[in-house]
Parts: C-alpha cells; structure tokens; sequence
C-alpha cells in the first residue's frame, strides 16, 4: 500500500463531475465566443459609421467648392461683359451695334453654361460620397447582422458539443446485472 488509498473515492467522485463541468466549460467558451464576435462586429460598425461621416462632410465641402467655383465663374463671366462693353466703348463702337450685342450675348451663354457645370459637378461629386457613406453603413449593418448569426451558430455549436461530451461520459446504469456473452453476471 502506498499511503494514497484515501484519494480514490476523490478521483472517482471527479471522474464522475468532470464530464458535467467538461460540458459547462465548453458551453461558457462558445458563449464568451459569440460575445467577442459580436463585440468585434459592433467595433467594424462604428468604424464604417465614422468613414460614412467624413464622407458626408467631404461631400459638402465638394459642393461648398462647386458653389466657390460658381461665383468665380459668374465674376468672370462679368469682367468679359465689362472688358468688351469699355473696349466697344474706347473705339467707337455704338453700344447697340449688331456685333458687339452677339458677342455679348455668347459670353452670357457660355458664362452660364461654365456656371451650370461647375454646380452639377458639385451635387454629382457630393451625391456620389453620399451613396459611398450610405454604402459603408450598409456594410457595418450587415457585418452586425452576419455576427449575430455567427454567434447563434457559436452558441448552438457549443451547446451541442457541450451535450456530446457530456453524453458520452454518462455511465450506463442499464447494464448491471445483465447477463453478457454467455459469461456470469456482473
């Protein structure tokens, strides 16, 4: 005898704990799994929202820009006015005169036109980050989606092999005094 008889009824009372707390620990380790998927999930979200608002600001800075170049088209356009009524006027030509009026009226035109344009490309570069934003919302949405089905599967995993070891640890009382093999009873 080696003195150490006394631990055998403890080893034996933990043989028989042990699948049940086997099965708690892998059922906790799948929970604390999910939690972080969906930690991970909430964290790539508030990311994605940020770059959505930087988008947005960056949007209307463009179309703050595009209005600039608006006014700075129109004061252009104005000093091609006044440049071609003060040089008409300096060489004689009447203010109502055919030519003079035409190449008054093409610069108006083509003023206005260069005015336009710069305000579409202002709305179209702004309506384009927009949807870039609305995009990566859109993103960080499903990314908290997809983690919450994730963590179901994580939990579900878990709990179903949590189960199977438990299940395969349980001893068979069914079998004791059976008869087997031909043998005597046991």
């Amino acid at each position: 005898m080696s003195g150490l008889e006394f631990l055998a009824p403890i080893f034996a009372g933990a043989k028989a704990i042990m699948p049940i707390v086997s099965a708690g620990a892998t059922i906790a380790g799948g929970a604390i799994a999910a939690q972080g998927q969906k930690q991970a999930a909430a964290s790539q979200k508030a990311a994605l929202d940020y770059q959505a608002k930087q988008l947005e600001m960056q949007g209307k800075e463009e179309q703050a820009a595009a209005q600039h170049e608006v006014f700075q088209q129109r004061r252009e356009k104005e000093l091609a006015l006044s440049a071609l009524q003060a040089r008409g006027a300096a060489s004689g030509f009447d203010p109502t005169d055919a030519t003079g009026l035409q190449i008054g009226e093409d610069i108006e035109k083509y003023g206005t036109l260069q005015e336009m344009m710069a305000a579409y490309g202002g709305k179209s570069r702004r309506a384009g980050l927009e949807a870039e934003a609305y995009g990566r919302r859109a993103e960080g949405n499903a990314i908290v989606s997809g983690a919450k089905s994730a963590a179901m599967g994580t939990i579900l995993g878990s709990v179903s092999s949590g189960f199977a070891r438990f299940s395969q640890e349980i001893p068979d009382f069914t079998r004791q005094g059976a008869y087997r093999y031909g043998g005597k009873y046991k």
